[in-house]
Protein backbone atom coordinates (compact mmCIF):
# COMPACT_ATOMS: atom_id res chain seq x y z
CA UNK A 1 0.00 0.00 0.00
CA UNK A 2 2.84 2.46 0.69
CA UNK A 3 4.12 2.02 -2.82
CA UNK A 4 0.85 2.67 -4.25
CA UNK A 5 0.44 5.90 -2.03
CA UNK A 6 3.72 7.38 -2.46
CA UNK A 7 3.52 6.89 -6.67
CA UNK A 8 0.25 8.80 -6.51
CA UNK A 9 1.59 11.64 -4.45
CA UNK A 10 4.57 12.08 -7.27
CA UNK A 11 1.94 12.51 -9.82
CA UNK A 12 0.57 15.55 -7.93
CA UNK A 13 3.98 17.03 -7.40
CA UNK A 14 3.92 17.45 -11.13
CA UNK A 15 0.54 18.55 -11.72
CA UNK A 16 0.20 22.41 -12.37
CA UNK A 17 -2.04 24.74 -11.63
CA UNK A 18 -3.99 27.22 -14.18
CA UNK A 19 -6.38 30.34 -13.33
CA UNK A 20 -9.13 31.02 -16.15
CA UNK A 21 -10.79 34.23 -15.08
CA UNK A 22 -13.73 33.54 -18.14
CA UNK A 23 -14.30 30.54 -15.75
CA UNK A 24 -14.88 32.66 -12.57
CA UNK A 25 -13.30 34.44 -9.54
CA UNK A 26 -9.98 32.64 -8.55
CA UNK A 27 -9.96 31.02 -5.26
CA UNK A 28 -9.31 32.46 -1.75
CA UNK A 29 -6.07 31.17 -1.14
CA UNK A 30 -4.73 32.17 -4.61
CA UNK A 31 -6.78 35.78 -4.94
CA UNK A 32 -3.57 38.17 -5.77
CA UNK A 33 -4.32 36.44 -9.19
CA UNK A 34 -7.92 38.41 -9.28
CA UNK A 35 -5.74 41.37 -8.87
CA UNK A 36 -3.14 40.75 -11.67
CA UNK A 37 -5.76 39.97 -14.14
CA UNK A 38 -7.89 42.79 -13.40
CA UNK A 39 -4.68 45.28 -14.22
CA UNK A 40 -3.95 43.08 -16.89
CA UNK A 41 -7.70 44.17 -18.50
CA UNK A 42 -6.79 47.64 -17.89
CA UNK A 43 -3.88 47.96 -19.80
CA UNK A 44 -4.47 47.77 -23.37
CA UNK A 45 -1.49 46.94 -24.84
CA UNK A 46 -1.61 47.78 -29.18
CA UNK A 47 -1.39 44.80 -31.15
CA UNK A 48 0.85 44.68 -33.87
CA UNK A 49 -1.01 44.96 -36.58
CA UNK A 50 -3.29 47.97 -35.29
CA UNK A 51 -1.11 50.86 -37.93
CA UNK A 52 -1.28 47.96 -40.61
CA UNK A 53 -4.21 48.68 -43.30
CA UNK A 54 -5.73 46.58 -46.34
CA UNK A 55 -5.17 47.82 -49.56
CA UNK A 56 -6.99 46.49 -53.19
CA UNK A 57 -4.80 45.96 -56.43
CA UNK A 58 -6.43 49.61 -57.96
CA UNK A 59 -3.99 51.31 -55.04
CA UNK A 60 -0.89 50.50 -55.79
CA UNK A 61 -1.04 51.47 -59.58
CA UNK A 62 -2.94 54.43 -58.74
CA UNK A 63 0.06 55.22 -56.59
CA UNK A 64 2.59 54.22 -58.94
CA UNK A 65 3.74 51.05 -56.54
CA UNK A 66 2.40 48.13 -59.02
CA UNK A 67 6.36 47.45 -59.18
CA UNK A 68 7.00 46.80 -55.72
CA UNK A 69 4.19 43.81 -56.08
CA UNK A 70 5.23 40.13 -55.38
CA UNK A 71 3.71 37.40 -57.23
Amino acid sequence: MQSVRGGVEKRWECMQAYFVPSLGPAPKWCSFLEGLTEELEETAAPAVYDDYRSVDWAQPIALSLDNCILL
